[in-house]
């Protein structure tokens, strides 16, 4: 394997470890402290930064990937694996043409992207239960939406550690 092949491969491990970490982090603690009855969703950000920060088909994988284990652990028939890939496309294809990369837009997106997988939800839910109102689901909106947006900071701060280091060696190492 080459240089330039384990670099990757440690920089997708790095980010699948802390996939994993904080998917573990939200399911035991942050679940059993609820905010205002809210729990956070930590996939969406977390498939936000890493497509911000990469950019590429490895994103759109990421995410994929993402969506089945939100899947499997949330007991839900699919909805995960395509809104967080349709979100990882769309902001990539965001990002290249339009968006700067900074710190402050990057949980923005996160922000929006939470607010699109929630009413996707809350969309569905209406539309398959046959319910004339969906108003519980709504007064955990916000509190999610908080939770969740706080929670992202330190999330995207290792995540960008962990794009620095990789990427600064591989530009280090490869220039011609």
């Amino acid at each position: 394997m080459s240089l330039r092949n384990k670099t990757k491969f440690y920089k997708w491990l790095s980010y699948s470890l802390y996939l994993v970490f904080f998917t573990a982090l939200q399911l035991s603690v942050f679940s059993r402290f609820p905010l205002f009855g809210a729990a956070p969703m930590l996939a969406p950000c977390i498939i936000t930064f890493v497509s911000m920060l990469e950019c590429g088909t490895g994103a759109v994988v990421f995410s994929l990937c993402t969506g089945i284990m939100t899947d499997a652990l949330a007991g839900s028939d699919g909805f995960y694996t395509i809104t967080l890939t349709v979100l990882s496309v769309l902001l990539i294809l965001l990002v290249e043409r339009i968006v700067v990369r900074s710190k402050f837009v990057m949980i923005m997106l996160a922000a929006l992207s939470l607010v699109i997988t929630h009413l996707l939800r809350i969309l569905l839910y209406l539309f398959f239960s046959g319910a004339s109102s969906a108003g519980s689901l709504w007064s955990i909106t916000l509190p999610m939406l908080l939770y969740s947006t706080v929670l992202s900071i330190p999330i995207l701060l290792l995540l960008s550690r962990v794009d620095a280091r990789f990427n600064r060696n591989t530009r280090q190492r490869f220039r011609s």
